[in-house]
């Protein structure tokens, strides 16, 4: 077995936010001699190629419609990872975790408090959505910075 039949990675799939019914692709590109198969599996089962999945001649996997459906809580979210095989072996590649992109959601709001002159007057505020949100806090319509005491 000479060195040019190993197979290497040339590009693993990357953890990525995918948005609801647009492409995505993964991709996993190998070296080595050929001929040599492409597979991918989400969360350990094999992806099934034809209308909604393919996996292009560079061995990258394209999902046509990213979705997510909400009546059978069906998702293309997961961990991903793609296998390359030739006749000397198999190479798996690393995980790439994929997570659907959604609006912030708030856990909880800034309550009024009242406080003495002076005093210390603590907001919290609780915000969930992928990618994490970026907070930025207001007081009469203006931006506050860390910089204001």
């Amino acid at each position: 077995v000479s060195a040019a039949s190993e197979l290497a990675f040339i590009k693993e799939p990357n953890d990525v936010i995918a948005v609801r019914d647009r492409p995505l692709m993964l991709d996993c590109q190998v070296e080595g001699e050929g001929p040599i198969s492409i597979t991918w599996r989400r969360n350990g089962v094999p992806v099934e190629t034809g209308r909604r999945a393919a996996v292009l001649a560079n061995g990258t996997l394209l999902i046509r419609n990213f979705s997510k459906r909400r009546e059978s809580n069906e998702t293309d979210a997961g961990e991903y990872d793609c296998a390359a095989q030739n006749r000397y072996g198999m190479l798996i590649s690393r995980k790439a975790r994929v997570q659907l992109a959604s609006l912030p959601k708030f856990l909880s709001h800034p309550q009024s408090v009242t406080v003495d002159e002076g005093g210390v007057a603590r907001l919290t505020c609780q915000v969930n959505g992928i990618p994490e949100a970026n907070i930025t806090w207001q007081r009469d319509r203006r931006p506050l910075t860390t910089d204001d005491p």
